[in-house]
């Protein structure tokens, strides 16, 4: 069960990816040469995406940067991975935040998320939706949603419950573990993100 996991993982390691490859040296993660296919290819399960709103479409952003791909792009991606063959049979977890919380409304983000995966490859039924822990039986062949955006739940088959894993509490990068309550189960989380790092023009 997807329950008894324990998800060891940081920003930049081999068991999450965000799409982040343009923005150095602030907002860069990973190498413009590993885009989604590659690292799912390559293992990733845990894919950290951040999208910002751009001429009513969503696009990846990491903070202030784009990314330079469309959220349209990225569920092609999902959908042939966990279409394939070879992969038929495995689960991606997706977490979406909104990035430009500060100016669009969490509201018009919310909608604009289910309307582009009611829109994109495999549609609605590409990914589990509720706000429950699942087995891993009811996910395979899916991508799991961890929805960190806000809204009220509207047009969401089920409102709040049918927006995905929706944690009751995330704070920005907390060196400290935090615990929130998915139903039945508790969810401990670390998301220190923050390193105290200074960079100066002459790093690579």
């Amino acid at each position: 069960m997807i329950r008894m996991c324990s998800i060891i993982s940081k920003h930049l390691s081999l068991k999450l990816r965000s799409m982040a490859f343009y923005g150095w040296p602030i907002s860069q993660c990973q190498s413009a040469t590993t885009p989604l296919s590659v690292q799912l290819a390559d293992g990733i399960r845990i894919v950290d995406i951040r999208l910002g709103i751009k001429n009513e479409h969503l696009f990846a952003y990491h903070g202030q940067f784009p990314q330079r791909t469309a959220f349209q792009s990225i569920l092609s991606d999902l959908h042939a991975f966990l279409t394939a063959p070879s992969s038929a049979r495995e689960t991606v977890v997706v977490t979406i935040k909104q990035e430009d919380f500060a100016s669009q409304s969490p509201v018009k983000f919310s909608a604009l998320v289910r309307q582009e995966i009611e829109a994109g490859s495999g549609g609605k039924g590409m990914w589990f939706l509720a706000n429950h822990v699942p087995t891993l039986g009811e996910v395979r062949g899916k991508a799991i949603l961890l929805s960190r955006f806000g809204g009220d739940g509207a047009g969401w088959e089920g409102g709040l419950e049918g927006m995905g894993i929706h944690p009751t509490s995330w704070p920005d990068s907390s060196r400290e573990i935090f615990s929130w309550t998915c139903k039945d189960v508790l969810v401990r989380t670390q998301d220190w993100c923050v390193a105290p790092v200074s960079y100066t023009a002459t790093d690579p």
